[in-house]
């Protein structure tokens, strides 16, 4: 039953629409109102039949909240509450949302908003003062006699709505059960005929209908074993649904205790697959078509459905897929490695059956040797692998059919003999059938013009190698160091004079004519550079550091390149 909640309007008899009702010997449990927050004295429960939604309060602050459901218990706002309420009732009188409230705070109307129903958090106390029998008083309205009632020590005891004046009390008699079974507080209006008013028995969860007008004990319906048994408050009766307040789970529970069969109607348009079995299970339909179905609402009446029923039928397609081993198919239920024509099922856009016929072509991989010779170094035709030492490697590519073709590659490596030897400053290289080229190392590896023999004299003390072409092939040797070349008289002395030469202290005064000075150094006897203070504005050489011995002086200017034997005595 709770099942159909979700689909079918629930329509039980609101409490101010009165009638015969029948008793449910065993009620059974139904919506639920799952609260938030608060404590565990929720009080009251009313239903607004012109938004069909429900309002829940809590007791004992008037800043607690007052919480509103859907008709289905869908939480749809929460507010403070702005009075410490015990019962609340709607209103049909007034169209409006009443409430008694703790002790003498009095009967207070809730403001609601105008398009959404849901509690504003203000009202307005129409009476204010004691207008009920004790302070917890949980009030339910008669709408027939404009009354409020309220259970208290075993009678119903009335208040006038219109002022809240003391009406009467009417003693509750043939009850199965003494009244210290009965909650304390709290009182249930049903509207209907001959048993309006509910009480609740807590020892052995039953609901017994009492006769407003006699007090005369009417019937029993037995409350499921879960049904709490809360002695005062939580409890109430609303929307021909009698209530009661869970403390563990902060639920309010519903139970059908009793039924006032009008028969209601609604309409549905399922659309669907294949088949679809109407909602109360007794028929099956395959066509799209207008069809009727009855099933049980709320209140256990007939409840009519107009079903506007769509079958979607399934689809076809094919498609031709050409792939590499392996292909999984559409729906991935199935995997294949050779080619055919299968089939497959998936959902289509409407959600039903779409068979696919999938002609399919299973591409093979393919093989393939190349012989590669090549210089140093040999990129595999994938670009994933250098290989530098010659063998036989794998390489894979995608070939024509976008499947791996496996390509061997036989690679042979060719590479130039770079190897040298040295005799003094002599150089030589090792390579035969070979062609030369003698390179300066301390200079960016510059070429050395003309030095294209098999060895090279340096003339100059520093780092050489040889770049080797030989087999096709191009390499260039480690660098060899010269450092044996003496001071050897390569340069120009014209126009360069220097005094005292010999210097004793190493002090040197030079005289040069020949141009603009670019570059000016000194070097020892093993032709390695040595640093001294060179004054270009005064032309004194600062060699007081140098040892005693031969050294030479180098200036380089636009007119070419200039030297000077200097001898340093102690």
């Amino acid at each position: 039953m709770k099942s159909l909640l979700l689909f079918i309007v629930l329509c039980a008899t609101p409490a101010f629409m009165y009638g015969q009702c029948t008793v449910a010997a065993n009620a059974v449990e139904l919506t639920n109102l799952v609260c938030t927050g608060g404590t565990t004295y929720r009080s009251g429960i009313a239903f607004n039949p012109n938004y069909n939604i429900y309002y829940s309060v809590n007791s004992g602050s008037s800043s607690y909240q007052i919480e509103t459901f859907s008709e289905t218990g869908t939480p749809l706002a929460s507010t403070a509450q702005g009075f410490d309420y015990r019962g609340l009732w709607w209103n049909p009188t007034l169209n409006q949302l009443d409430g008694n409230g703790y002790g003498s705070l009095g009967i207070r109307v809730q403001n609601l908003d105008g398009a959404t129903g849901y509690p504003l958090g203000t009202g307005t106390t129409v009476i204010p003062g004691m207008t009920q029998p004790a302070t917890h008083s949980c009030g339910q309205f008669d709408p027939v006699n404009n009354e409020i009632i309220y259970y208290n020590a075993g009678n119903i005891e009335r208040y006038s709505r219109p002022t809240g004046a003391y009406v009467g009390a009417t003693p509750i008699t043939g009850l199965p059960v003494g009244t210290g079974n009965l909650n304390t507080t709290s009182i249930g209006y049903t509207g209907c005929s001959g048993m309006e008013v509910v009480v609740y028995d807590i020892a052995l969860r039953r609901v017994y209908f009492i006769n407003l007008t006699t007090g005369a004990y009417v019937a029993t319906s037995q409350l499921p074993a879960t049904a709490p048994i809360e002695s005062n408050q939580r409890m109430t009766y609303s929307n021909g649904l009698f209530w009661l307040f869970d403390t563990s789970t902060l639920t309010w529970k519903s139970y059908g205790v009793n039924q006032s069969c009008t028969e209601t109607t609604n309409s549905i348009a399922p659309s669907i697959c294949s088949s679809y079995t109407s909602p109360s299970g007794n028929y099956t339909w395959t066509a799209s078509g207008l069809y009727t179905d009855t099933v049980p609402n709320a209140a256990g009446c007939d409840s009519i459905i107009s079903i506007d029923l769509t079958i979607t039928p399934a689809t076809n397609s094919t498609i031709s897929a050409n792939t590499c081993d392996p292909f999984t198919s559409p729906s991935g239920n199935y995997t294949w490695t050779t080619s055919g024509v299968y089939a497959d099922t998936i959902p289509n856009a409407a959600g039903c059956d779409s068979i696919i016929s999938i002609d399919l072509t299973i591409n093979t991989e393919t093989n393939s040797t190349i012989i590669a010779s090549t210089c140093d170094t040999y990129t595999s035709p994938s670009g994933n692998y250098t290989w530098n030492t010659g063998g036989t490697y794998v390489d894979t590519i995608l070939n024509a059919q976008g499947c791996d073709s496996i390509i061997y590659i036989d690679l042979n490596l060719i590479s130039a003999d770079v190897s040298t030897t040295q005799a003094g400053t002599v150089l030589s290289a090792n390579a035969t059938s070979a062609s030369f080229q003698w390179l300066d190392c301390d200079n960016n590896h510059a070429v050395i013009p003309g030095a294209t023999s098999i060895s090279y004299t340096a003339t100059v003390n520093g780092n050489y190698a040889v770049e080797v072409t030989q087999n096709g092939c191009t390499d260039t040797s480690l660098c060899m160091t010269v450092s044996e070349v003496g001071l050897i008289e390569l340069y120009s002395d014209n126009g360069l004079s220097v005094y005292p030469n010999p210097s004793n202290g190493g002090m040197f005064t030079y005289d040069f004519q020949s141009g603009e000075i670019q570059q000016i150094f000194m070097v020892n006897a093993l032709g390695k550079q040595v640093e001294v203070p060179i004054n270009l504005e005064t032309s004194i050489i600062d060699g007081s550091a140098l040892s005693a011995g031969n050294y030479l002086l180098v200036i380089h200017s636009d007119q070419g390149a200039f030297r000077k034997r200097l001898i340093v005595i102690d």
